[in-house]
């Protein structure tokens, strides 16, 4: 395991050298080993926090290869959790970078995995079975960048994802992708803002100021 993680971060190190990032993946000491993509990368995580509190999120970044920003943020945030992880005595956060490594080191990069398939359409949604394929073909006319896989869940990148959410059990989830610029929420409906505390709706709503918060869709998996 720590020779795959060691291996994974000079990769991804090497990488990101072109865009001139700050990040270093190898100064992370919490990374851990789920297992390997279609292509054979690891899948890496961090985990920080005590397992047992019910604060629990869960961060996932570049799930489609070609979004470059969402893997930037990923790593910055894993460095930032490292360091000030004592501000959050109550919490607990897993943070997934890169769950799409084959499209990431593609030549050229694809948002798609190495197998062509669309992480983001491949879940196991109660709606998969009888719109995902018919969605694509019709809505999105075959396009091969959304393709949603001949069966749902079919991706070894997608079971590394639901099998993050089904150890963490997560109170919420993050996904970040890019470049659109605005916040797709959906969440409950029922939340009232005295459930959070004073300086977090403040944040909230001077980021709202700065981001659209609309609805980006819903697509079937």
């Amino acid at each position: 395991e720590a020779e795959a993680i060691h291996l994974w971060c000079k990769e991804v190190n090497e990488k990101i050298k072109q865009y001139h990032w700050p990040e270093d993946p190898c100064l992370v000491t919490h990374w851990k080993l789920w297992g390997f993509s279609s292509k054979g990368r690891p899948l890496v995580y961090a985990d920080f926090g005590d397992p047992d509190m019910v604060n629990t999120t869960l961060v996932i970044s570049m799930v489609h290869g070609d979004e470059h920003t969402p893997l930037f943020v990923g790593l910055r945030l894993v460095k930032w959790l490292q360091d000030n992880m004592d501000v959050f005595p109550k919490a607990r956060i897993i943070v997934a970078p890169l769950v799409n490594p084959d499209g990431f080191f593609r030549e050229p990069q694809s948002r798609t995995n190495a197998n062509g398939v669309d992480l983001n359409r491949n879940f196991d949604t109660k709606d998969w079975r009888i719109s995902a394929l018919k969605n694509w073909k019709e809505k999105y006319r075959s396009d091969p960048r959304r393709f949603p896989g001949n069966q749902a869940e079919s991706e070894i990148e997608t079971k590394f994802q639901v099998d993050l959410v089904r150890q963490v059990k997560p109170t919420k989830v993050i996904a970040i992708h890019a470049p659109l610029n605005f916040l797709d929420y959906d969440g409950p409906t029922t939340l009232s803002l005295t459930d959070f505390s004073t300086d977090y709706v403040k944040k909230c709503q001077q980021l709202r100021s700065k981001v659209r918060a609309v609805s980006g869709g819903f697509f079937p998996g």
